[in-house]
């Protein structure tokens, strides 16, 4: 069986070693089983190419700060968000919670709830460029 392809954004055919997975949350502050739970859900883990991710002074981890970790409330919106709008594609379910992140920050009547998300989503907005620009897609070479 062959090995699958991974291209980036330039089409640029590349190994497995050149990327990692990237959680948008990081597992270090999570405090309770649900929290890890949460961290790894489907599009809160995203596949970046390393340059982008955690290599050099341009990627990611050295240019963007960790975000909070959400509220219990946060946390059953996203979880709900992912589930009623499941996709195969983690960006596409990343973009939504970013936009799901900015509603509640906009329209929340809860203040601290709208701090926190206001707050993640100000985290989101930095971190998508590295994310988009660093994306994988794998290619099933049985297709071709």
């Amino acid at each position: 069986m062959a090995e699958p392809l991974y291209f980036d954004t330039g089409g640029n055919e590349r190994p497995r070693k050149d990327w990692d997975y990237h959680h948008v949350f990081p597992r270090c502050r999570a405090k309770s089983p649900g929290q890890k739970r949460w961290i790894n859900l489907h599009g809160l883990v995203v596949p970046v190419f390393r340059e982008f991710h955690n290599q050099g002074p341009e990627s990611l981890h050295a240019n963007v700060p960790h975000p909070i970790i959400p509220t219990k409330g946060i946390m059953y919106r996203v979880r709900e968000h992912i589930y009623e709008h499941a996709t195969d594609n983690p960006y596409d379910v990343l973009l939504g919670v970013n936009d799901l992140m900015h509603t509640i920050a906009e329209t929340c009547a809860y203040t601290d709830t709208s701090k926190v998300a206001g707050r993640i989503a100000t985290n989101l907005e930095l971190q998508m460029p590295y994310i988009l620009e660093g994306m994988v897609e794998r290619v099933d070479v049985s297709q071709r």
